[in-house]
C-alpha cells in the first residue's frame, strides 16, 4: 500500500480543514457565551406530599349516645350538612320539649310582670314572640284579672275612707253645735245663779240648769273624742289605700326577681338540651369523602368523645407540604414560585405544575423517626396548575417533588461555584 503524502491530498483539503476549525471555534465560543449569559432557574428541591387545604375533619360525639341509624359507608361522597349518623334522641327530645314549654310559660310570665311593674294599661308581647297563643291568652287574662282586682280593692278602700271623711265632717259640725249650746247654757246659768242668790228663782231650777250644763260638757268631750277617732281612721284609710298599691308592687317585684332567675336557669338548661339534641344528628361539616368510619352497629353505644368518622374535604385548594433542609431556609419565603413534579404520573405527558409558597415554619421542626431537623414549607397549587391537574386524580399523601425557584444564574455559575467556594475556603486556611 502506498503511503499518502501531502502532495497526494486534494488541492482544496486545506480549505475544508480551515472551515472545520472555524466551525468548531465558533461553536465553542457560542457555547461559552450561552453558558455565561443564558439564565437558568436557580432553586431548592424539596421532597413533600400532597394534602388538602384544611386537613381532614374528624367527627366525635361529645357526650356518648346510642346509635340509631348509620346512613353512610366508607368512601361515600357527602355534601355539607348531610346527615351521616342519627343517634337515639327520644329521651333528650322529650326533656328539651318539656324545658321549652316551661321556658315559654316563664318568659310570658316575665313579660306580664314587667308590664305590671311599668303600670302598663295592656299586656303587649314582642313582635318576635314565637310562643303558643294559649300561653299569651292565659297571661293576658291573668294581667287583666290582677289589674281589676287591684282597682276594686283600691276603690273599696277609697269609698270606705270617703265615708269616714263624711262622718268626720258630721262629727265636727256636731261638736261645733254642742260647743255653741254649752256657751249659751253657760250664759243662762250665770243669770239664773244671780237671780237665785237674790231669791227670785227657786233653787231647784238652778240645780236643773247646772245638771244640764254638766251633761253638755260631757257630750262635748265625747264628741271631741269621736272627732279625733274619725280623723285617725280617715288618715289610716288614706295610708291603707296607698299601701294596697305598694303591696301589689312589692309582690310584683318579688315575683319578677324570682321569674328572671327562673328564666335564666331554664334558658341554660334548654340550651344544654338543644346542644345534646343537635349532637344527636351527626352531619357533614364540609363537602368531602367519608373515611375511617368507626361505627358499624345500629343500636350500639358510642363512648364520650369517641371518634365516629373522618371527612376528607373535597376542595379546589391543593397544598404541597414539604420539608426543606435547615441550611437552605434563608432562601425560602412566602410568594416564591414552585414547580411540582409527580413521580406517580407519566412525566412525558404530565407537565410541571405551578404553585406558590404560602408558609414557611417560623422555627425548625424535628423528624421523630430520623431526628433530622427541617423547616416546613407549604405551597398552594395555582388555578393554572389546577387546570393542568384536571385529568389526574390527586390523593392526600401522594409524593411530590417541589422545586422552589429562588432566582436565576448561568451554567458557568453552576459549574464554577463549587470551585470558587473551595478556593475561598482554601485561601482562608
Amino acid at each position: 500500500m502506498e503511503s499518502l503524502s501531502v502532495a497526494n491530498l486534494p488541492q482544496d483539503a486545506g480549505r475544508f480543514v480551515g472551515a472545520g476549525i472555524w466551525v468548531i471555534a465558533v461553536g465553542f465560543l457560542g457555547f461559552i457565551t450561552w453558558a455565561a449569559l443564558a439564565p437558568l432557574d436557580q432553586g431548592i428541591p424539596v421532597p413533600g406530599t400532597m394534602m388538602i387545604e384544611g386537613q381532614r375533619k374528624t367527627l366525635h360525639h361529645p357526650t356518648g349516645a346510642q346509635v340509631e341509624r348509620i346512613l353512610v359507608s366508607e368512601g361515600d361522597a357527602v355534601t355539607a350538612g348531610q346527615l351521616l349518623i342519627q343517634m337515639n334522641d327520644t329521651q333528650i327530645r322529650s326533656q328539651a320539649e318539656s324545658l321549652r314549654l316551661q321556658l315559654e310559660s316563664a318568659t310570658a310570665q316575665l313579660a306580664r310582670l314587667r308590664a305590671e311593674r311599668n303600670q302598663a294599661s295592656e299586656l303587649v308581647f314582642p313582635a318576635d314572640w314565637n310562643g303558643s297563643e294559649d300561653v299569651i291568652q292565659n297571661q293576658r287574662a291573668l294581667f287583666s284579672a290582677r289589674r281589676v282586682a287591684l282597682a276594686n280593692t283600691q276603690a273599696v278602700q277609697k269609698e270606705t275612707t270617703a265615708a269616714l271623711a263624711q262622718q268626720l265632717i258630721a262629727a265636727q259640725e256636731s261638736l261645733s253645735g254642742k260647743k255653741r249650746q254649752r256657751q249659751v247654757l253657760a250664759e243662762q246659768l250665770e243669770g239664773i245663779r244671780k237671780l237665785s242668790e237674790k231669791g227670785h228663782v227657786p233653787r231647784n231650777q238652778l240645780l236643773e240648769m247646772e245638771r244640764l250644763s254638766a251633761q253638755l260638757d260631757v257630750a262635748v268631750v265625747e264628741e271631741v273624742g269621736r272627732v279625733g277617732q274619725l280623723q285617725r281612721q280617715v288618715q289610716e284609710g288614706h295610708l291603707r289605700q296607698q299601701a294596697i298599691g305598694d303591696e301589689f308592687m312589692r309582690d310584683v317585684y318579688s315575683q319578677l326577681s324570682d321569674t328572671e332567675l327562673r328564666v335564666q336557669g331554664l334558658t341554660e338548661l334548654y340550651q344544654a338540651a338543644r346542644y345534646e339534641l343537635d349532637n344527636a344528628r351527626i352531619v357533614a361539616p364540609v363537602d368531602g369523602v367519608v373515611t375511617g368510619l368507626a361505627v358499624f352497629t345500629e343500636g350500639g353505644f358510642v363512648a364520650r368523645e369517641a371518634q365516629l368518622l373522618d371527612i376528607v374535604p373535597r376542595t379546589q385548594h391543593l397544598l404541597a407540604d414539604g420539608r426543606a433542609p435547615v441550611h437552605l431556609v434563608d432562601s425560602l419565603r412566602p410568594g416564591l414560585v414552585v414547580n411540582l413534579m409527580f413521580s406517580a404520573f407519566n412525566q412525558a405527558i404530565t407537565p410541571q405544575i405551578p404553585a406558590e409558597v404560602i408558609t414557611v415554619s417560623a422555627d425548625s421542626l424535628m423528624d421523630n423517626h430520623t431526628g433530622i431537623p427541617y423547616y416546613r414549607v407549604q405551597a398552594r397549587v395555582t388555578p393554572e396548575g389546577m387546570e393542568k391537574l384536571a385529568q389526574h386524580q390527586i390523593r392526600p399523601g401522594m409524593p411530590v417533588e417541589m422545586f422552589v425557584k429562588t432566582g436565576e444564574r448561568s451554567l458557568l455559575s453552576y459549574l464554577f461555584k463549587p470551585l470558587r467556594d473551595r478556593t475561598r475556603t482554601a485561601m482562608g486556611e
